[in-house]
C-alpha cells in the first residue's frame, strides 16, 4: 500500500528499517520527493504501527506485501 501521504503525520525523526539500515521517516519522505524510492508497507512493519498510532488501524487491508528483495518494511525502490 502506498503510504507516503500518511507520512506527514509521523515525526521526522522517528526510525524504521529500509533494507537492513535505518532510517527516519525524514529521509524516507526526502528519498520519496526526489522519486528515487516508492514507499510501501508491509501490514507487520514498524512503519505500519506508526501510521496505525496516527489514523484509523483500518487502513492497511492489504495484508500481503510478498516483495520481500526491495521491500523489507517500507521501500520499494523503482529505479
Amino acid at each position: 500500500m502506498e503510504v507516503y501521504d500518511k507520512l506527514k503525520n509521523i515525526g521526522l525523526n522517528q526510525s524504521v528499517r529500509l533494507n537492513k539500515r535505518l532510517v527516519t521517516i525524514g529521509t524516507l519522505r526526502y528519498l520519496n520527493n526526489l522519486k528515487k524510492i516508492k514507499i510501501v508497507a508491509r501490514a507487520n512493519s514498524k512503519l505500519a504501527n506508526l501510521i496505525k498510532e496516527k489514523e484509523n488501524p483500518n487502513i492497511l487491508a492489504n495484508k500481503k506485501s510478498t516483495n520481500i528483495k526491495k521491500c523489507i518494511l517500507g521501500a520499494k525502490n523503482d529505479g
